[in-house]
């Protein structure tokens, strides 16, 4: 048993207890009154004879009665508790896991682990701080949630009302469960900084509860400093779950426009799931396949679980914009957080080409036939001058017509009939009348461009050093070659298609030269923007004038930014995963410009939502206590209500012996 306020109800009881007695010494003042006679009248001359001071009380049932109300009244203020399991008093650490598994719902109610937790860790404070008439406890709580990153949501308090509104306070993320951050939060708040509190040490250790799952992926190392550790396990052993592991794309050789989607499910239930798989783009369903993902399995060897996984590859589509792909199970589980996996695809860049020819028209006629963001035509002079004034970054591509620059430019370039100035290439001779003798036809240079009936008249024979490679092979030697110099893909073509060859009169040249110019132009692009992942800083690259910017969430919830630099605008941490939309206002744009990002949940390591049965923190194993740490019944309530009772006996019995005389 303890007392929350002992020297309270000590003054009270040294004040009390002698007044009462005192109540019963003093002498009754009496009015005088002449009477016949004093033989009716012998009761209450004796009553003035007990009344009378320092004399022996006589054995009275009231003051009895009231001498036990009163005590039991200041045992109320004292505030007697009975303890049961954990520490006597002290500071408590309340480690609430608000990580990705926490979203499970794996109980009959529906509820989140973390709704279940913050109930569980509501009553605990509700015993911690059980309250009373006159709260004076010893006993504070800190709350701290914690997922990839730990934050006090409470500091340490004895009040009641400031622990669960500070425990309402709690939402859920996706991200990773890392208890590292939170040990060293509680070590540091716990030590006692008051020099003036020296009932506390500053050595004592805080008790600490944790409410999770259990799936915490950075135990090893961890170790507890003298702290006291109660796991409170949130979960059950089997969860039913089918998560998007895996999502991704490509843009297929012949079709740079069209975009594939691969995509791999886990399943971390025991049993065979068979689930319909939605592709969407920008939220319309574009295709729905039916699959089976057998069930989990325990690894022999290591004696961990490993998921089914079953993959499967949509068709391909063609993508002309910024579009969203997302890839998602139709089949309710108990952790809908990672039943979907979105990406976020970029349209093909248009790109900015360069061409530099001694005034030819015919190159310059296809490449007008392109889909090009800019061709400018330039000589061989206006190049160099070019270059000296803007910069490589005026092209994506450039395209030498028979001609040669200076020096070998920084952007990746497509030579004609001319040996660039690379040390990558080495000429060796001349060689005339060739045909195709070999080629690599699956190569994207390559694709649809028919070399069977191509004559060459005369060729410039160059050998490519280490990690060229030859994609035409001609009669008498090399013909097209891929070579990289400093870093940057080249293609050189060793005759003139124009004045030594028969391509002019062929559609082959036009295939080629379109080819040529997206494999060069494309060279090194992501078909898919990267994907962040919560818990990370999400980064906006926007225009520089870009204003108004906004930020909506997965939830529906807009924040607006403020950035000092619109080129780098920054959010976060990301607490879901899902797409976030950030909107601008451009000056030159009517309507609102957005980009998308896509988040990721951490499917591999919160996914596999079964709970852990214990905790191992460095040599010590801790279980579900199904229990807590300070268990406390308060008794004051009980008190008060035995003195209710003592005195509605006392007045019971006063009415009684007033009502017979």
């Amino acid at each position: 048993m303890s007392w929350l306020t002992p020297w309270t109800g000590f003054i009270v009881a040294s004040v009390a207890v002698p007044l009462l007695l005192l109540l019963y010494f003093l002498k009754l003042r009496r009015t005088t009154m002449t009477v016949s006679s004093t033989l009716l009248w012998v009761r209450s001359t004796e009553d003035i004879h007990a009344n009378a001071p320092f004399q022996r009380l006589r054995r009275n049932l009231l003051l009895l009665l009231q001498l036990i109300a009163l005590l039991l009244l200041i045992l109320a203020i004292m505030q007697p508790r009975l303890e049961g399991v954990g520490s006597g008093g002290g500071r408590t650490v309340l480690l609430i896991d608000c990580s990705g598994s926490m979203a499970a719902t794996d109980d009959d109610d529906a509820r989140t682990r973390l709704e279940r937790a913050l109930i569980a860790a509501g009553d605990e404070v509700d015993r911690l701080h059980a309250g009373g008439l006159f709260t004076s406890s010893d006993n504070e709580t800190m709350i701290v949630a914690f997922a990839d990153r730990a934050e006090i949501v409470q500091p340490f308090t004895d009040s009641r009302q400031q622990l669960q509104a500070a425990l309402s306070n709690i939402t859920l993320t996706h991200g990773r469960s890392r208890l590292e951050d939170a040990l060293n939060l509680a070590r540091v708040y716990s030590t006692n900084t008051d020099v003036e509190d020296s009932e506390r040490r500053a050595e004592d250790p805080a008790a600490l509860v944790l409410y999770s799952d259990g799936r915490l992926q950075d135990l090893e190392g961890l170790v507890l400093r003298g702290e006291s550790l109660i796991f409170e396990r949130i979960g059950t052993d089997a969860i039913d779950n089918v998560a998007v592991a895996h999502i991704a794309a490509e843009r297929p050789f012949d079709r740079p426009a069209a975009i594939e989607v691969f995509a791999a499910l886990d399943n971390h239930g025991t049993d065979t799931v068979v689930a319909d798989v939605q592709l969407s783009v920008n939220g319309l369903p574009r295709r729905v396949e039916e699959v089976t993902i057998p069930g989990m399995k325990i690894d022999e060897g290591t004696g961990l679980r490993q998921p089914g996984r079953r993959t499967l590859v949509f068709t391909p589509f063609e993508q002309e914009r910024n579009t969203v792909i997302e890839v998602e199970v139709l089949r309710a589980d108990d952790l809908a957080a990672d039943d979907a996996g979105q990406l976020v695809v970029p349209p093909p860049r248009r790109l900015r080409v360069g061409l530099v020819t001694p005034g030819r028209r015919l190159v310059r006629r296809i490449l007008e036939g392109l889909a090009l963001e800019r061709l400018e035509v330039l000589t061989p002079e206006a190049y160099e001058v070019a270059l000296a004034d803007r910069g490589p970054g005026a092209w994506d591509v450039l395209v030498f017509d028979a001609v040669v620059p200076d020096s070998m430019p920084p952007v990746p370039a497509l030579f004609l009939g001319r040996v660039p100035p690379s040390e990558s290439l080495k000429p060796y001779g001349t060689a005339e009348s060739q045909v195709v003798l070999s080629s690599q036809k699956e190569h994207p240079l390559l694709r649809y461009v028919d070399l069977d009936s191509l004559y060459i008249d005369r060729a410039v024979l160059a050998q490519g050093t280490q990690g060229a490679e030859v994609l035409v092979e001609g009669s008498k030697g090399p013909l097209v070659t891929r070579f990289s110099d400093e870093g940057t893909e080249h293609l050189f073509v060793g005759f003139d298609p124009i004045a030594d060859t028969n391509w002019p009169y062929q559609h082959g040249l036009g295939v080629f030269l379109f080819n040529g110019v997206e494999l060069l132009g494309h060279h090194g692009d992501a078909p898919t923007r990267g994907r962040s992942e919560a818990g990370e800083m999400l980064i906006a690259h926007l225009p520089a004038d870009a204003s108004e910017i906004e930020l909506t969430t997965p939830d529906g919830d807009v924040h607006s930014l403020v950035a000092a630099d619109p080129r780098r605008t920054t959010w976060g941490p990301i607490e879901r995963s899902g797409i976030h939309a950030v909107s601008w206002q451009s000056p030159l744009e009517v309507d609102r410009q957005t980009w998308f990002e896509s988040v990721r949940f951490p499917v591999e390591v919160e996914s596999d939502a079964n709970v852990a049965s214990s905790v191992v923190l460095g040599r010590e194993t801790f279980t579900s206590s199904g229990g807590g740490t300070s268990r406390y019944v308060p008794l004051w309530p009980w008190a008060i209500g035995m003195c209710l009772i003592i005195l509605m006996i006392e007045w019971w019995i006063w009415t009684r012996r007033v009502g017979t005389r």
